[in-house]
């Protein structure tokens, strides 16, 4: 916990005492008498006042205590009481006719002591952090007029030994409010009743990022949360439907963290994944709610790429960048509200497809390999597509926070108008396994047939038909979805999807008879066809007008089955390989390798730009750190942690003394990749865990029209 101790020497001092029986005199030396008097005895007074202002306005005090060095004394054990001023004084003019107003804050007893006696202070200490009480200082005054006559002499701020003065050591913390809440009946807000669950909850963790803080080799995971939620009243247990939640506690439903003070943020937005029973402190019933991000729900999702629709590609074979892909494959699910950000894209691919069955997740991984890009959730519940010029462009081109260890680190050669964060603990994580210094990437070319529409080759046939004499039938006024499949079990291996399939029409591709051997009268006519078309697939649906049920067969309706045509995509040639590598890199390090995940490298220059650009940054070590800041600090650190997201940029230094921290050697800047947080003692206690990529290596580049000459050097792609 943060503590601040406040023990001046003369210069910085307030303290000085006075007596009855000299009410005009100031008394301003190496003293400080305080006096228990009884009738008709002098009465002498201590005042002090310590500035507390460095310690921040949202601060709890946990402890306030007043030290005081008794070094003589006369008589028996004094009552004492502890007075708040009301009004000002001078150290150097207050006389006990001029003391200030006063206004009694606590009686106490103290027995004699030689040496060091502690008095608490907390109350009347967090009433000036507060704002509740203006600190004008205090007085410390006999509690009585009865008895005999008790004097005891302390230690000031003008003795020379700095350990014997007063002292006033203050030990707080900085509180946050946090709101935890469930949208149990998901209409959309937080509103309703019950749906405020943050005064049940004993503790929460929740993070979010890449799965650790390299670039190259980390993709960002779905988000997790992990709540301990008080349960005696069973309101969250999923199988008491008579609860006041009804049957509304189960899985999926929307659930977010945010802060309203000191600052308003959404820390965390995701869907419930499990609601569990478990044992909470003190051995109270409890249950434990985990939450999944946006990234989660995608990974549960089917994905087809469509095509020939508005907006999508017309074709299998189109020039599109990852960006528009990206936005495609949200769309084709119904999840483009879900999208926040979705940066253009850098790469244009020449083809791009997921084929049927493919998690939606999988293939935004594609786009996001072949980009060199970066998928990730957002605070907001939301997703964001970062292309590989995403952090060369403003705001990431500037710092946004300084974040330093030790007490001196203020010196920082950072020279931004920022305040610094105090770190409480970081470090690198090891470079070397880091190192790669052999970069290849394999492109495969693809093409497509130059069939005309009409010439366009058969790429599915029913093996139902008539020459079986069980073509499938339609009854009369109903419609039947026909899935078809390409590539198939009758495809060469070099085909891989279509590039454009032709509607189906009677009697090129089928046609309509009034028996299942497909003789009988001819329907052709009665029948509407709707497609959708896909990359892989064609759902045909058929539609029977007729008023009596027809079976759907071939072109020649009795030995043939329906049949799909289209133009075929295939491999073009052979793969073709690139690779760079470093000689210096693997006679230090040995031969470290790293392929490049995409499959849809649209050309060979692009890959060698690549493979050069990763060379220049991972062939030597770089400093990977993570680093955990204590909210409770001081507000600085408390908004940093509740402000702070994935990709901002930040200055680190851990390079202080090795009495000040832990002389790391770290001055540099920073992106931000991952951060997990944990928040216990009923939001008291907050630390936020960080892991930071170097922003030399990623933002040092040079790129037309994007970053500042003459402090970006090195060409990217």
């Amino acid at each position: 916990m943060p503590t601040l101790t406040l023990q001046p020497d003369e210069a910085a001092s307030v303290d000085a005492w006075v007596v009855s029986s000299d009410s005009a005199t100031n008394y301003n030396d190496s003293d400080l008498k305080l006096e228990k008097h009884a009738t008709g005895n002098a009465q002498k007074h201590i005042f002090m006042k310590f500035d507390v202002s460095s310690i921040p306005a949202a601060a709890v005090l946990l402890s306030a205590t007043l030290s005081l060095w008794q070094y003589s004394g006369t008589g028996t054990k004094p009552d004492m009481r502890l007075s708040w001023a009301t009004s000002s004084f001078g150290e150097t003019t207050v006389t006990y006719a001029s003391q200030p107003s006063l206004s009694t804050a606590s009686d106490f007893s103290k027995d004699a002591v030689s040496g060091e006696m502690q008095i608490d202070c907390l109350a009347l200490v967090q009433d000036w952090v507060d704002g509740t009480k203006t600190n004008h200082g205090f007085r410390i005054g006999g509690g009585g007029s009865s008895g005999t006559s008790s004097t005891w002499i302390f230690r000031s701020s003008n003795y020379g030994t700095a350990g014997e003065r007063p002292k006033l050591e203050i030990v707080y913390t900085v509180e946050a409010t946090y709101v935890v809440e469930a949208d149990w009946n998901k209409d959309g807000d937080y509103d309703d009743t019950g749906e405020d669950i943050t005064a049940r909850v004993f503790e929460a963790e929740f993070g979010m990022g890449r799965v650790s803080g390299s670039q190259l080799e980390s993709r960002s995971m779905p988000g997790y949360l992990r709540l301990t939620v008080d349960n005696q009243s069973g309101d969250y247990s999923p199988f008491n439907t008579g609860g006041p939640l009804g049957t509304n506690v189960k899985p999926g439903r929307p659930i977010r963290i945010r802060a309203t003070a000191p600052t308003t943020d959404i820390l965390w937005t995701g869907k419930i994944r499990t609601i569990l029973p478990v044992a909470a402190p003190g051995g109270n019933q409890a249950v434990e709610i985990t939450g999944v991000g946006p990234l989660g729900a995608l990974a549960q999702r089917e994905v087809r790429t469509k095509i020939g629709a508005a907006g999508h590609p017309s074709a299998l074979i189109e020039d599109i960048k990852t960006g528009a892909a990206f936005i495609d494959h949200l769309a084709e699910i119904g999840s483009s509200s879900q999208a926040a950000t979705i940066d253009g894209g850098q790469t244009t691919m020449k083809t791009f497809y997921a084929k049927s069955g493919t998690k939606l997740l999988a293939a935004l991984r594609e786009l996001e390999a072949t980009e060199s890009g970066f998928i990730r959730e957002g605070r907001d519940g939301k997703i964001y597509f970062e292309d590989r010029h995403h952090r060369l462009k403003s705001p990431h081109q500037t710092i946004q926070a300084r974040w330093l260890d030790g007490a001196s680190s203020a010196a920082s050669s950072c020279a931004v108008a920022i305040s610094p964060v105090r770190v409480k603990s970081g470090g690198h994580l090891d470079p070397l396994q880091h190192i790669y210094n052999i970069f290849e990437a394999e492109v495969t070319k693809y093409q497509s047939e130059t069939s005309t529409a009409s010439s366009c080759a058969v790429l599915w046939t029913s093996g139902e038909d008539g020459a079986g004499g069980d073509a499938p039938s339609i009854e009369a006024g109903l419609s039947r979805e026909f899935w078809v499949k390409f590539p198939n079990e009758e495809s060469s291996g070099d085909a891989i999807g279509v590039n454009a399939w032709r509607t189906p029409v009677a009697p090129t591709h089928f046609t309509a008879r009034s028996a299942a051997d497909g003789t009988g009268t001819n329907h052709n006519a009665d029948i509407t066809v709707s497609v959708v078309k896909y990359a892989d697939a064609m759902k045909i649906t058929l539609t029977n007008n007729a008023a009596v049920t027809v079976f759907i067969c071939g072109p020649t309706p009795t030995t043939t089955g329906m049949e799909a045509r289209g133009k075929r995509v295939k491999i073009k040639g052979d793969s073709i390989r690139v690779a760079k590598d470093d000689a210096t890199s693997r006679s230090d390090y040995g031969e470290r390798s790293w392929p490049h995940p995409g499959n849809f490298i649209p050309d060979s220059g692009e890959a060698l730009s690549w493979a050069n650009s990763n060379l220049a940054v991972y062939k030597d070590p770089i400093a990977i750190a993570k680093v955990t800041l204590d909210a409770q600090y001081d507000t600085e650190v408390l908004e940093e942690v509740l402000t702070r997201d994935i990709s901002e940029r930040i200055r680190l230094r851990l390079n202080s003394t090795k009495a000040e921290g832990t002389q790391m050697g770290i001055d540099e800047d920073f992106f931000i990749e991952r951060v997990d947080h944990r928040i216990t003692d009923g939001g008291k206690r907050h630390l936020a865990t960080y892991e930071l990529s170097p922003a030399k290596q990623f933002s040092d580049f040079w790129v037309i029209g994007k970053s500042a000459l003459g402090t970006n050097t090195r060409l990217a792609y």
